[in-house]
C-alpha cells in the first residue's frame, strides 16, 4: 500500500510536472493559424462559463457549506477532455475529427483551471468576502497554476511554430506519456471507501450529473445551434466525458474533498464506456454524426 505522504507526492508531481507538460505538448500540437473556427471555439467556450454558473445556482441553493459547493460544482463541470478527446475523436472521425478536436483544447484547460480555482478561493474564503476579494484570490492561484503556466506556454509555442532538440523534444513526449499513468496510480491511493460511505449518496449524484444530466441538457442545445459532425463530436467529448484525472490532483493539491473528489473521478470514468456508447449511438442514429 502506499502511504499518506507518498501519496502527497506523487500527486504534487503530477500536478507540478506531468500533466503541465501533457498539457503543453497537446496545445503546442495545434497549428493555431489553419485550425481556427470562431463558432465552434465560442459556443464551447460560452457552454462551459453557463453550465459552471447553473450547477453553481442549483447546488448553491441546497449545499449550503463552500468547501462541499465547490467540490460538488468542481466535479460537476470539468470533463476529462485533455487526455479523452482527441483519441475519441479519432476513432469517432478519423483525421478530420482530431484537428476540429484539437482547437478545443486551450479553450478547455483555460476556464475549466481559471474556475477551478475560484471556486477554491470560495471555499477558503470567509463569510463575507467580497467578490474583489475573491477574483484577487482567484487570479494569485492563477498565475502560479502549472497548468495554465503551461497552457500560455504551449500556445505561444504553436504560434511561434517553435522547434525542440531532438533530445528535448524526445524528453518532454516520454514525460507527458507518463501523466495519464501515473495520474490514474494517484487516484487510486487517495480513494477511501471507509472514510466516505457517509457521502456515498452524493458521489453517486455527481456522478450522474456529470455523465447524464450535463450532456443530456448541454448537447440538445449544440444540435439546436445547428452543430453536426466532427463539431459536434468534439462538443460531445468535452461535455459528456468523465471527470478529468487533474480534478482529483487540483483537489489534493489545495485541500478541497480530496477523496471525495477522487470516488467521482473513479466512478464516471468506470461508467463512462456505457453513457458514451449510448450517446454515441444515439447522436449517430438520429444522424447528427
Amino acid at each position: 500500500t502506499v502511504d499518506e505522504e507518498t501519496s502527497k507526492r506523487l500527486s504534487a508531481l503530477c500536478f507540478k510536472l506531468f500533466l503541465p507538460v501533457l498539457t503543453f505538448n497537446n496545445i503546442r500540437a495545434i497549428d493555431f493559424r489553419s485550425d481556427f473556427s470562431p463558432r465552434l471555439i465560442t459556443s464551447a467556450f460560452l457552454g462551459i462559463l453557463a453550465l459552471f454558473t447553473a450547477l453553481l445556482l442549483i447546488l448553491g441553493s441546497v449545499v449550503k457549506d463552500k468547501e462541499w459547493l465547490a467540490a460538488c460544482v468542481h466535479v460537476g463541470f470539468r470533463s476529462n477532455y485533455i487526455m479523452l478527446g482527441i483519441p475519441l475523436a479519432q476513432n469517432m472521425f478519423g483525421q478530420e475529427g482530431v484537428r476540429i478536436a484539437s482547437m478545443l483544447i486551450p479553450v478547455a484547460t483555460i476556464p475549466f483551471n481559471f474556475l477551478t480555482l475560484f471556486l477554491f478561493s470560495v471555499a477558503d474564503s470567509e463569510q463575507n468576502t467580497s467578490v474583489g476579494a475573491l477574483l484577487k484570490s482567484t487570479i494569485s492561484k492563477v498565475v502560479r497554476n502549472p497548468l495554465i503556466i503551461a497552457t500560455v506556454l504551449g500556445v505561444i509555442a504553436s504560434l511561434i511554430h517553435f522547434t525542440f532538440p531532438t533530445f528535448l523534444e524526445t524528453t518532454l513526449l516520454n514525460l507527458g506519456g507518463v501523466a495519464s499513468t501515473l495520474c490514474l496510480v494517484v487516484l487510486g491511493t487517495q480513494i477511501s471507501l471507509e472514510k466516505e460511505m457517509d457521502h456515498a449518496r452524493r458521489v453517486v449524484l455527481m456522478s450522474m450529473t456529470r455523465l447524464i444530466f450535463v450532456p443530456v441538457v448541454m448537447l440538445p442545445i449544440f444540435v439546436a445551434l445547428g452543430f453536426r459532425g466532427p463539431e459536434l463530436g468534439a462538443l460531445f467529448v468535452l461535455f459528456a466525458s468523465p471527470c478529468a484525472n487533474s480534478c482529483a490532483i487540483m483537489a489534493r493539491q489545495y485541500n478541497v474533498k480530496p477523496q471525495f473528489t477522487a470516488q467521482v473521478v473513479a466512478l464516471t470514468t468506470l461508467f463512462s464506456g456505457l453513457t458514451a456508447f449510448v450517446g454515441i449511438y444515439l447522436l449517430r442514429a438520429l444522424r447528427f454524426f
